[in-house]
This record gives C-alpha cells, structure tokens and sequence, in this order.
C-alpha cells in the first residue's frame, strides 16, 4: 500500500484501522481496550484541533496579504490620480 498523500482510498484506510484495532485489542481485557480507545480518541481530536488551528492561522494570513495588496493598489491609484492633476 503506497502511502503517499491521496494514495490511499477511504475503505483502505477502514480496513487499515479495522486491523490494528483487532490487532491492538487483542490481549487486552474489555477495561483496558476502554483506555486504549478514549485515549485514541482524545488524540484523534487533538489532532483535528491542530489541523483546523492551522487553517485558520493560513487562511488569516492571506486575508491579511490581500487586504495589504489592496491597501497597496489604492496608495498607487492614488499616485496616479494626483499625477494626473485630479
């Protein structure tokens, strides 16, 4: 399995975590698979968190750089106008 980015198809993937959960289950008693699956799950969101943050902080900063490209093309058409005798 080629485990390069968009390789890998939604069922691959069901079936990959299907795997390691029968396999990480295996020698655990129902408390200890408990553990085993919050703290997956706190990880999971955790990680969903990170990723959501770091959009955020992606799309907040090319809000800015446009915002600054306008900013900047009305300080030329500024120019333009005032060297133009308007």
């Amino acid at each position: 399995m080629d485990c390069s980015k968009n390789s890998v198809t939604g069922g691959e993937l069901a079936i990959l975590a299907s795997v390691v959960a029968v396999l990480l289950a295996k020698n655990l008693n129902q408390d200890q698979i408990e553990v085993v699956a919050a703290f997956l799950s706190a990880v999971s969101s955790a990680m969903a968190t990170i990723i959501v943050q770091d959009e955020a902080i992606k799309t907040e900063n090319e809000n800015e750089k446009k915002k600054n490209e306008i900013k900047q093309q009305i300080c030329e058409l500024k120019k333009q106008l005032k060297d133009l005798g308007c």
